[in-house]
């Protein structure tokens, strides 16, 4: 249930058709829905003709004016909405809370709203808490006392419509952690292996430094060739970070009482991220064997054999080096991430053998309230009755919240 402005306050535009207009707000409008892009898409198969249909919510004909872009799924990160109706329609729908709207001391609402240009967020929090405390101490039905002071404090949208970020943020964010450790240890051994390979071609970097090439042009080239390897690794990361993203969100899906639109899904801030750290890996990781491969002694190189060139390579270099260094790092970041991925299975072990209180096997869910399709509230005592006739149930359970708080 939104306002006739939501979507125009929200900036969101309308794939097809229009949003809800000023006209919609009004009790003898006729009643008109906005569809989701999905539910367009799994309700009338993309049909452009669905403008213009009608759809039974509750008993009420509702007519279909417009599909709101796909880019947009809803105000609350995680909350599924299939589609938007008017505040107004409330009451014919038949919604228990609709009944008080008209009521000062309903309060229910989320309220959005976007201040003009130029006014800062404290200017709009008292203007706003004017007509709050106008309405709530001066109303027909005052609502607080004077002494109670109300007031309002006006929030970000990203800070006090959290959704399942609430939920999700912090284990998201320990996975990216992660990520960045297994990332670095991945770096550090392609860098031990650039460095290896620039002992491999010590011969042939002292070949074109006797032809006359400069070493900058030979570093350029070493980059040049750590950021082809990079990029390519990020480009299969994007790929297999595709298919992971669209196995997440069935994930998700199979496994929430009701569909989580998630909004996973690769977009163009993603790409930039991959770019970026891609050619900060490549050359933050390839830059030392690049110096470390052209800083070499030309003549001792060309005449060292195969046996001694990674000794000619450096001459004079400590025995604690780049390359060791390297290993090092590697083996510590390694072992974080062996001692985190093994505290991480340990409480996924203790979870899975958590004791709920009852026997989980073989459970069934399922919500209904049949008062919503204009049944009347003996057909819950008639569903119960078929629920247990059926054969392949053993017990049938009623429940308010899961299966723990029985009705009665």
């Amino acid at each position: 249930m939104v306002s006739r402005d939501y979507f125009e306050t929200l900036g969101v535009s309308a794939a097809l058709g229009r949003p809800l207009q000023p006209s919609g707000e009004q009790t003898a409008a006729p009643s008109v829905v906005v569809l989701s892009y999905p539910y367009w898409q799994r309700l009338f198969g993309g049909a452009p003709d669905a403008i213009g249909k009608s759809i039974h919510l509750n008993g009420t004909s509702s007519v279909i004016v417009g599909v709101i872009n796909p880019t947009f799924t809803s105000l609350t990160p995680g909350k599924s909405v299939d589609l938007w109706v008017p505040l107004t329609q409330m009451v014919p729908l038949g919604l228990p809370w609709g009944h008080g709207t008209s009521d000062a001391s309903s309060w229910w609402l989320t309220v959005v709203l976007r201040p003009r240009s130029g006014l800062s967020s404290s200017q709009a929090s008292a203007a706003a808490s004017l007509l709050f405390r106008n309405d709530t101490l001066h109303g027909e039905k005052p609502t607080f006392k004077e002494a109670d002071a109300p007031a309002i404090t006006l929030l970000p949208a990203q800070k006090s419509l959290v959704g399942i970020r609430a939920t999700f943020g912090e284990p998201l964010f320990l996975t990216l952690a992660a990520v960045a450790l297994v990332l670095l240890v991945a770096c550090s051994n392609v860098a031990g292996l650039l460095l290896a390979r620039a002992a491999v071609r010590a011969k042939e970097i002292a070949v074109r430094l006797a032809l006359g090439a400069s070493r900058a042009r030979l570093i350029q080239q070493l980059l040049i060739e750590s950021l082809l390897l990079s990029f390519t690794g990020a480009a299969l990361g994007a790929l297999f970070a595709c298919w992971g993203v669209r196995g997440m969100s069935a994930f998700f899906d199979e496994n929430s009482v009701s569909m989580l639109n998630t909004g996973l899904q690769p977009d163009l801030r993603g790409l930039l991220f991959t770019v970026a750290v891609a050619l900060l890996t490549g050359l933050a990781f390839g830059l030392a064997p690049a110096f470390r491969g052209t800083r070499i002694n030309v003549a001792p190189t060309l005449k060292a054999n195969a046996a001694n060139v990674s000794s000619a390579l450096h001459a004079g270099g400590r025995r604690f080096g780049l390359a060791s260094s390297l290993v090092v790092g590697q083996v510590a970041l390694s072992v974080v991430i062996l001692i985190g991925a093994g505290i991480f299975l340990r409480s996924l072990d203790r979870l899975r053998n958590v004791d709920p209180g009852f026997d989980p096997r073989n459970v069934l869910l399922f919500s209904v309230d049949p008062t919503l399709a204009g049944y009347k509230p003996e057909a819950i005592q008639n569903l119960r009755t078929a629920v247990h006739a059926t054969p392949s149930v053993d017990i049938g359970n009623w429940a308010s919240t899961g299966t723990l708080r029985p009705l009665t």
